[in-house]
Parts: C-alpha cells; structure tokens; sequence
C-alpha cells in the first residue's frame, strides 16, 4: 500500500514539472500574437509550445502560433556549446538560397517539393532557428508576400 502511495505521488510530481517546464515562455515562443499580427496583418493565437526535449548537447524548443488558416511554426535547438551550430545547415533538405548580406547567413529552402512552405533558418549564439508558415504552398497566391514577411521577423535570440 505504501509504495502505491509513494508511486502515485511521484507521478504527480513529475506529471507537474512536465506541464510546468512545457508552458510557453519567451524562450520557446518569442514572438507576441500581436508582434505577428503587426507582421503579416493577420490573426494570430498566442504561442503553444510543441514538442520539447533535452538531449547530451542541447535542447530542441518549439512552438506554434495558431491562425485562421495556417499556422507559424518556430523550432529551435539550442546547443550548450554555441561553436557546436557549425555546418547547420548541410542537414537542409531541398535547394537552399542564401540571403545577401544577412548578419546571420540565413537561408530559405527553396524546393522541397509538395513541404516548400515560406520559411528562414539561421544561426546565432547558440541557436538554430527554423521559422515556417504552414499550409501558404507554393501554389497559394500569398507564398512569396508571406516569404518576405518571414525573413523581416525580428531575429532572435
């Protein structure tokens, strides 16, 4: 009876630390429902934190902010040693484009076939980001105003 009682009470403390350490914070969502409106004059919800995990050399961090009709997604893998982010993006699928005289050398994914999505993905202090507009396709009439909107985001951290 004892160790039922031990047990439940520990998965209710870990239960608790889980949901605790998943709320959205400015560091998994950096960006305001208001800051995204002001951006791509749309509605946006605030930031939900995704999946989240820790791994030997980092942590992995993400987030999505709900629209109407698409949605903002902000992954992040935040390495404990920020020369760790070195090559990032050979792991890039699809043709890349590099942006001219970008102060982080981010990148777009240009052709990953029926995923291209607007999208940016740079380095910095540490970080790698991947900012994606899902279900703007190539095919959609707002993809390349939407592309450019994602690449004027306030970079982060």
């Amino acid at each position: 009876m004892q160790v039922k009682v031990i047990s439940l009470v520990l998965s209710i403390i870990v239960g608790t630390l889980a949901f605790q350490a998943t709320a959205a914070t400015t560091v998994s969502c950096p960006f305001s429902a208001k800051e995204l409106k002001e951006t791509f004059n749309l509605e946006f919800k605030e930031g939900q934190v995704g999946f989240e995990s820790d791994f030997g050399t980092g942590k992995l961090l993400s987030c999505r902010y709900q629209g109407k009709d698409m949605s903002l997604m902000v992954k992040q893998t935040v390495m404990k040693n920020p020369t760790q982010t070195q090559g990032w993006d050979s792991a890039l699928a699809g043709k890349k484009m590099k942006l001219e005289n970008d102060a982080d050398n981010a990148q777009v994914q240009t052709d990953q076939g029926d995923n291209t999505n607007p999208n940016i993905h740079y380095a910095r202090q540490g970080h790698i980001i991947e900012i994606r507009m899902l279900g703007v396709g190539k095919s959609n009439p707002a993809f390349s105003a939407t592309q450019k909107k994602i690449i004027s985001l306030r970079r982060f951290p």
